[in-house]
């Protein structure tokens, strides 16, 4: 076959750059989370206990 493609060498700097943005990425979509998951839930998308169906 042909020769395998030779990988090409990335500046420290650029890798670390990535890293960073991730890591931002990530971070900022947990705040999302967390200030979401302060609000609850409408009571249509709660699901009522089992013995209360029963019961109805």
């Amino acid at each position: 076959g042909e020769p395998l493609k030779k990988k090409k060498r990335l500046d420290p700097a650029i890798i670390r750059q990535r890293e960073e943005r991730r890591k931002r990425k990530l971070e900022k979509a947990i705040r999302r989370l967390q200030k979401h998951a302060k609000q609850l839930k409408p009571i249509g998308e709660v699901e009522p206990a089992f013995h209360l169906v029963d019961e109805m």
